[in-house]
């Protein structure tokens, strides 16, 4: 309707009920009518209701009270063209254009006038459906006469909602979300006189560059939802929405989402398995000053149990405290511990700082948030590690090899242990490598080169067997400190090896304690005469001298006529005999000894000191602090003196005969002379 006539009418109408005598009528133009907006007022509403009228929300009330067209004796929705008990509305006020720009909102102003809103669906072909048992369309006109009476312009419609908020409550925890579906759309709410569009989400209902009067906000496409959890106070609370519509009709539906109207935190308690059967626990939530706000106990065999809901405040941090129950008959590093939380308003999760056994929740939002903790019994198991060395001591020059031995006693399998061995200087990774063997249900790596760094899983009763080998260095002379780490798994529990178990094997050089003595048998000798040598080599180790090396060496001229023969004592051992000088590779036990003999004839042309010397060499790689690189020892015979003649009966020429004669013999094998065994 073009603004002048409306002017003309009104004053009209206002003449006419003085010039009657009636009792004046309670009408007023719109706040916006003095600044040449030209829309009209509202017909008159029923007054506002008294405080007594309101319903008193609190934290535990039921969010679909703020639904509309919602029963709340059967939970419900009212009947059509019944008149809802909470939500009003005032309107229509309109022009031919609507507002300017038609996005434009304004609060109305303090003399306008709500009625309740009428209850039912005025255009079941156009409108959504209620997709909610327990809300439905409310409107200011009715279905029997839906015609919103803009005379085919736009108008713009205000819906309001009071109720006192409970002394309980505070203000700054409360949030109410809201679903909603709007003919055309809903363009803005206030809270106590503050909009809401730069605090929230969701408002306007009409996306940007769309013409909120026309737009269709009443099918499920272009349904809206918004969270309001600003500017809310004590006492009484007023809620305005504005509705944008274009002829005919006009409606809104509004419905709170299932949430919690303030914040409240609950917290689960989840025991997986028990070291004990006895083991139990207690869960505690604690407000900043620790005051228990709710606290949980397992007991028996229990697996979970969960808390009431507990109030809380926007802005506070709690805290969850997870202990031993008493009488429990382990420690809670026997558990794992895991905590989380989740707003499940949002179903978004909520970080948490700490650590078991105490984890802090910063509460941001007027949500529902929950929070579960999680004690896991960790596995038992009982690794032990042992080490040898072979050979020990070692050879240098030689292969040296670690045995590394890792058992688990325990009832449980260890996956994912772990064991480490650094080679000890002077030996090199370089030349080491290593394998391992793993007994049925078990693993490890199998095989590496260099230090051993693996992972491996011990079932309960099995074994892995590491064998890690290489060179000894020639000439290295220390004493070799092997030392082999097992961890087991960080979830395990171990009594043994939590923190590593160590194995060490120390193994020095073969050291050995060689000496040799000699001595002559026939010391002076007389040429053609029998002539022995005795040798005896020991051994004070502390290691037995195996593979040492043994030279004789007889004066000129007599090795063609001498032969050597050894003797062992037990647990030693040397060849039997030879011809000559003596060349011999011999073992010789720790304080065992070998004696060597030298024997034969005297050449009867030898006329100086006729000696023999016996030089001992220790095993390749052996130190022999007092008989390195090698010990010798000498035995020399010299010539006896001239024999005198005794004149007897034979005569000197007589003597020569003789002597003659047994030379023959000599030479040719005809004297039969006693030797020493072996010869």
């Amino acid at each position: 309707m073009p603004a002048s006539r409306w002017r003309q009418g009104l004053a009209l109408s206002l003449g006419l009920a003085l010039s009657l005598g009636l009792a004046p009528v309670l009408l007023r133009l719109p706040f916006w009518a003095g600044a040449g907006a030209g829309r009209p007022a509202p017909a008159p509403t029923r007054a506002t209701l008294t405080g007594a009228g309101y319903p008193l929300i609190s934290c535990s009330s039921d969010p679909n009270l703020f639904n509309s067209g919602y029963d709340q004796a059967t939970g419900g929705v009212l009947p059509d063209n019944s008149q809802d008990a909470n939500w009003e509305v005032a309107g229509p006020y309109f022009n031919d254009a609507g507002t300017t720009p038609v996005t434009a909102t304004a609060y109305p102003a303090p003399a306008d006038l709500f009625a309740p809103a009428n209850v039912g669906d005025l255009a079941p072909w156009a409108y959504a459906a209620s997709p909610y048992s327990n809300s439905q369309w409310i409107s200011q006109q009715t279905i029997a006469s839906s015609n919103q009476g803009t005379g085919g312009g736009v108008g713009d419609w205000y819906y309001r909602y009071q109720f006192s908020l409970d002394p309980s409550v505070d203000p700054a925890t409360f949030r109410l979300a809201l679903n909603f579906m709007a003919d055309n759309s809903l363009a803005q709410v206030w809270v106590n006189g503050v909009a809401q569009s730069p605090l929230t989400t969701g408002l306007p209902q009409a996306p940007a560059g769309q013409n909120p009067y026309y737009y269709r906000g009443y099918n499920t496409a272009g349904r809206g939802s918004t969270s309001l959890s600003q500017s809310w106070q004590a006492g009484l609370n007023t809620i305005v929405a504005e509705l944008k519509s274009g002829a005919p009709i006009e409606a809104l539906q509004v419905r709170a989402q299932p949430t919690t109207l303030c914040p409240t935190l609950t917290e689960t308690l989840s025991v997986v398995g028990r070291v004990q059967p006895t083991d139990q626990f207690t869960l505690a939530l604690e407000d900043s000053s620790g005051a228990a706000l709710s606290s949980l106990t397992s007991a028996g065999s229990q697996t979970q149990l969960s808390s009431a809901p507990e109030l809380g405040v926007v802005g506070s941090s709690y805290r969850l405290v997870d202990a031993m129950a008493p009488g429990s008959a382990d420690p809670l590093s026997y558990y794992s511990l895991a905590a989380s939380c989740t707003d499940t308003t949002t179903g978004a999760a909520v970080p948490i700082t700490g650590s078991g056994p105490s984890w802090t929740l910063s509460v941001s939002l007027p949500d529902a948030y929950s929070c579960r903790v999680s004690n896991t019994a960790r596995p038992q198991v009982k690794l032990a590690l042992s080490q040898t060395a072979s050979p020990n001591p070692y050879l240098g020059g030689q292969t040296l090899g670690f045995t590394l031995t890792v058992t688990n006693s325990g009832p449980d399998s260890a996956l994912g242990a772990t064991l480490t061995d650094t080679l000890p200087a002077p030996l090199s990774p370089a030349g080491f490598s290593w394998v391992c063997a793993a007994s049925a249900g078990s693993s490890c790596g199998g095989a590496g080169s260099g230090s051993i760094s693996d992972h491996f899983d011990l079932a309960p009763g099995g074994t892995v067997t590491y064998l890690l080998s290489g060179p000894v260095p020639l000439g290295s002379t220390s004493q070799l400190s092997n030392t082999a780490v097992v961890t087991s798994p960080s979830q395990d529990i171990d009594p043994n090896c939590a923190a590593g178990c160590a194995a060490t094997v120390l193994t020095g050089p073969d050291t050995v304690g060689l000496s040799v003595s000699a001595g002559a048998g026939s010391d002076p000798y007389r040429p053609g005469s029998r002539l022995s040598y005795t040798f005896t080599v020991h051994n004070a180790g502390p290691s037995a001298a195996a593979g040492l090396w043994v030279a004789g060496t007889l004066s000129w001229g007599l090795a063609g006529a001498f032969r050597w023969s050894c003797q062992a004592s037990p647990g030693s051992s040397c060849s039997a005999s030879g011809v000559g000088d003596i060349a011999d590779t011999a073992s010789l036990a720790v304080g065992g000894t070998l004696t060597y003999y030298e024997v034969g004839r005297v050449p009867s042309w030898e006329s100086g000191v006729l000696g023999a010397t016996l030089t001992v060499s220790p095993p390749a790689g052996a130190l022999d602090p007092s008989c390195g690189p090698d010990c010798s020892a000498p035995a020399a015979a010299t010539l006896a003196a001239s024999v005198p003649d005794t004149g007897t009966a034979f005569g000197p020429g007589l003597g020569l005969l003789l002597v003659g004669l047994l030379l023959a013999a000599l030479g040719s094998g005809m004297l039969l002379e006693r030797r020493p065994r072996g010869f």
